[in-house]
């Protein structure tokens, strides 16, 4: 007797599609471990096993992937610091209240899924060069105690000119506060594995991150007043700094006004509260998590290399 559990995902099949995958991760039922172990008083049950996959693509097509029996084997889950929570709580394994009042059936109690979850606030001026400037991707140019300073500068075609040679520069200087210690929640709306869960990082919830901006943005400050003329001008898009940049007041609502994701999700399935320091799941057999929702801590600047490394 085995029973099934929901599970889905999201990943790129390419740069230009999404392909949502249904996904039931298989799990030996724990009701039946209890019948099986009935005549065994006092002993433990063994921890419910991941022994497969059965998922449907694109097109629609269903498919079943198993472990070969007789091998060891693992089912690894990667689908992000927002795909990977998910599909645990989606298959039973979190917060017992949680689950049971989606009428969830519990597979195993895990209450640190979903919890934990951070984003590096990403935060900065834009103006317009009067200067032709190469187009720059994001780079960075300084780091500080509580954030990391990136830049980046792009031609854009006027809109409604006929003269397909005019462009405007724009450049833009910003922080990214690291290692947030503001924390927030992924849950469940629905048991539908189409609908997003919610999520909440709590921006700015702890003051150590709205002091680390404040510190960011006067360094920002002081390197717009050192931009030789040539390359600037008082053209802003967007919101000005405010110009005493001493009140902590002014500068701490100027973060919070203006703030914007940087997309470097983490947390959900933390190492020590989700995943072993093998990012085996506690409490179930042969089921890994490898990616972001294992960071409790994730650097201002882009974690991709660090995720890429995890991987291999």
């Amino acid at each position: 007797m085995k029973s099934k559990v929901s599970m889905h995902f999201l990943f790129f099949e390419s740069l230009q599609q999404y392909c949502i995958f249904f996904i039931e991760i298989m799990f030996f039922n724990n009701s039946y471990l209890q019948t099986c172990s009935e005549t065994a008083e006092g002993q433990a049950l063994p921890n419910p096993k991941a022994y497969g996959v059965e998922y449907v693509d694109s097109a629609g097509a269903l498919h079943l992937a198993l472990l070969n029996p007789g091998q060891e084997g693992e089912v690894i889950i990667s689908c992000g610091a927002l795909g990977s929570p998910q599909l645990l709580l989606l298959s039973g394994i979190g917060p017992p209240e949680h689950l049971e009042s989606l009428g969830i059936p519990v597979v195993t109690d895990l209450p640190g899924v979903g919890k934990g979850m951070a984003d590096n606030p990403k935060i900065g001026i834009t103006f317009i060069s009067p200067k032709n400037l190469e187009y720059s991707l994001t780079r960075v140019v300084g780091i500080t105690p509580g954030s990391v300073i990136e830049s980046s500068s792009t031609p854009f075609r006027i809109p409604f000119i006929s003269n397909p040679d005019l462009y405007i520069n724009v450049v833009s200087i910003f922080e990214f506060v690291a290692g947030p210690l503001s924390k927030g929640e992924l849950y469940l709306r629905t048991r539908d594995f189409h609908d997003d869960p919610s999520v909440r990082f709590n921006y700015f919830s702890h003051p150590q991150d709205l002091q680390n901006c404040v510190n960011g943005m006067r360094t920002i400050k002081k390197v717009q007043e050192n931009i030789p003329r040539k390359y600037f001008t008082s053209h802003f898009i967007g919101q000005l700094l405010p110009l005493n940049t001493s009140d902590d007041k002014a500068i701490e609502a100027f973060c919070r006004m203006t703030f914007s994701t940087s997309w470097h999700y983490h947390g959900g399935c933390q190492m020590g509260s989700v995943v072993n320091n093998k990012y085996q799941v506690k409490g179930v057999e042969s089921l890994r998590v490898i990616d972001g929702s294992t960071l409790s801590r994730s650097p201002g600047s882009n974690p991709k290399g660090t995720l890429m490394m995890l991987g291999r």
